[in-house]
């Protein structure tokens, strides 16, 4: 196991009392950058060698009772740390924490990063501040693994916000056959969005792959996501070489489970080299397509546009039907009811009653 010496900067909070809401400093961006650069990087330096970063903490003052000092090793092994000159990204868990989630990513003056331990509700992240310190603080685990309680599209259609077969206007057009390991939507692009096709295989090997999923689905799903991000210099791909290719700050990852479930998202995870978004099986291609679009606007930090009703106030905006308009990041399956006519778009609450006026498309 590599111990750097680094790690010790972290050790110092074993003697502090950490108190909720109150950030403490770990070390310079500079100092935790030097963990990781120096053993990881692309090429022969990326080795199956396991990084373990001691995080000492005081549990006393945030917690009805005083708890000794607690740490964590936070396991980051092969392929889970990218350096790339003056920015990197790392993921992980805790030792002996199979619940736990750790992510990392930035440069030495632009740092940011959270632990989580789900099965025990709690979270801690990582911040900068204007002087280039690295801060850590509890905080809620809502805030760096929010629940998305939008309904899957089976509910939609259980009751009735939905139509089966309705879906947006084809973007690509059609699917006439083509590998969907390989598709991409503006090549040369600065910006890439790697939508994870391997789940659609048995086989996850390249070649000679095992057809899991219908390939209309995927392609479908492909074009949706396209289609609501083709105003950006953003090439939404399924092919890995090119997201491989792609600087690890202009990197967004998608990935996708056969299985049912709500998706959700990490906000503020582009840029790193985990995957941000959960994407669960839907109806339909174009389905599917709506929920990676949503899920994705929060891995870009967009939250949930919502809207207050005679009826009371709502987490998604079942958007205005007069016009046949929806938000993205709102209750988007309303809009399946008005089938082609449906317009989904990025939002910035320009509609009455709305609770987020965020832009966006800023």
């Amino acid at each position: 196991m590599y111990r750097p010496s680094a790690a010790l900067a972290c050790a110092a909070l074993a003697s502090i009392a950490v108190a909720a809401g109150d950030p403490v400093k770990v070390g310079t961006g500079r100092e935790l950058f030097g963990i990781f650069a120096p053993t990881f990087g692309h090429g022969a330096a990326r080795t199956a060698t396991t990084l373990a970063m001691d995080i000492e903490w005081n549990f006393g003052g945030w917690v009805p009772m005083t708890t000794p000092d607690k740490s964590y090793e936070v396991e980051l092994s092969d392929n889970s740390v990218d350096v790339d000159g003056e920015y990197m990204a790392a993921n992980g868990r805790a030792r002996d924490h199979p619940e736990s989630d750790f992510m990392w990513k930035g440069t030495p003056t632009d740092m940011y990063g959270w632990l989580t331990f789900e099965d025990e509700g709690i979270a801690f992240e990582y911040t900068t501040d204007a002087a280039g310190n690295v801060l850590v603080e509890e905080v809620p685990l809502a805030k760096v693994k929010p629940p998305c309680g939008l309904e899957t599209e089976e509910e939609a259609l259980a009751d009735g916000a939905a139509r089966v077969g309705e879906s947006l206007e084809v973007h690509e057009g059609s699917y006439a056959g083509q590998d969907i390991r390989y598709l991409q939507s503006l090549p040369g692009a600065s910006m890439v969005l790697l939508l994870d096709v391997d789940v659609f295989y048995v086989n996850k090997a390249r070649s000679d792959a095992v057809r899991r999923y219908d390939k209309t689905h995927f392609f479908q799903n492909w074009q949706a996501t396209a289609a609501g991000f083709s105003m950006f210099n953003l090439n939404v791909v399924t092919d890995r070489a090119v997201y491989d290719r792609t600087p690890i700050r202009n990197r967004v990852l998608a990935c996708f489970y056969d299985q049912e479930g709500r998706s959700h998202a990490y906000p503020n995870s582009i840029g790193s080299n985990r995957c941000g978004s959960f994407n669960y099986r839907q109806r339909t291609g174009y389905g599917l397509g709506r929920t990676t679009l949503h899920e994705v606007g929060h891995q870009f930090s967009l939250r949930h546009d919502g809207d207050v009703t005679s009826s009371g106030r709502r987490e998604y905006s079942n958007g205005l039907s007069a016009f046949r308009y929806v938000p993205i990041m709102g209750n988007f399956w309303r809009g399946n009811s008005w089938g082609s006519q449906a317009l989904y778009q990025w939002s910035k609450g320009e509609y009455n009653g709305a609770t987020n006026r965020e832009d966006d498309l800023s």
